[in-house]
């Protein structure tokens, strides 16, 4: 095997700062508890927001069982789910 061009940089989240922690707070008061996991993947934009001094966290609330497969689904219960943690963390970041 040979590569034909550069590979791209990796990410993860900053753990602490002000943003990951109202997310981690707002999760798990709507959800009851919240478990931080890591996946492989390569999202260029992002990478540039965080170069950028940008406090980006990334989430996903719906069911990682069907995250890009042929029976790709949502459940709206999740979208609601997500929609009150966005508001609680939108809330206490303007609180910060």
């Amino acid at each position: 095997m040979e590569w034909i061009g550069e590979g791209e940089n990796g990410i993860a989240v900053k753990l602490g700062t002000d943003g990951n922690q109202a997310l981690t707070q707002a999760t798990k008061d709507v959800l009851g508890s919240v478990i931080p996991y890591s996946i492989t993947g390569s999202l260029p934009l992002v990478r540039y927001l965080q170069d950028n001094d940008f406090d980006v966290q990334l989430v996903g609330y719906g069911k990682s069982s069907k995250y890009h497969a042929d029976n790709e689904a949502a459940d709206l219960k999740d979208f609601k789910q997500a929609i009150k943690i966005l508001a609680r963390v939108m809330a206490r970041l303007e609180m910060a």
